[in-house]
């Protein structure tokens, strides 16, 4: 493996690290459904959520192995990728561990706890966007890194 390719496993382990540290902070300092604002806009407090994002599928007891499962398949998928990517593509490579340890950062908890651990809460006045962690953060910035790569491929 390149060395390039063996900092992006760095940067997985402090995502991954951030991700479960701030996890475990909200656990120890907040009782499920307890919040507090950070600023007029954002709360912080301690949110289970059984299901994907958004709760899809939250009623369903099977849901758990399920998600579990898709996160380990995906990111076998995803080290793959970051294995074997060149030098050019790093910042794809980047996406992938980003993603990655997005995807290990909420198996752990559906294995550990049964449950994902989310705790940002945007909103403006009552609305409120679904509550989220650092793990979806690490995805979803993955993601729009990869579509951001491809239309600058598209554009070339």
């Amino acid at each position: 493996m390149q060395k390039h390719n063996k900092v992006m496993f760095y940067w997985v382990a402090l995502m991954l690290a951030l991700d479960q540290l701030s996890k475990w902070w909200i656990s120890q300092h907040f009782f499920p459904g307890m919040y507090g604002p950070v600023a007029p806009f954002l709360n912080i407090g301690l949110f289970y959520n059984n299901g994907a994002a958004f709760s899809l599928l939250a009623e369903h007891r099977w849901a758990r192995w399920l998600f579990l499962s898709l996160a380990l398949l995906a990111s076998f998928w995803l080290l793959g990728h970051i294995r074997q990517a060149s030098k050019q593509q790093r910042w794809q490579a980047f996406a992938y561990a980003m993603i990655l340890a997005g995807a290990l950062g909420n198996a752990i908890d559906r294995l550990v706890w049964g449950v994902v651990i989310d705790f940002l809460d945007f909103h403006i006045h009552s609305w409120h966007w679904p509550a989220f962690n650092l793990a979806d953060t690490w995805i979803c910035v993955g993601v729009g890194l990869l579509i951001w790569q491809v239309a600058m491929k598209n554009d070339q």
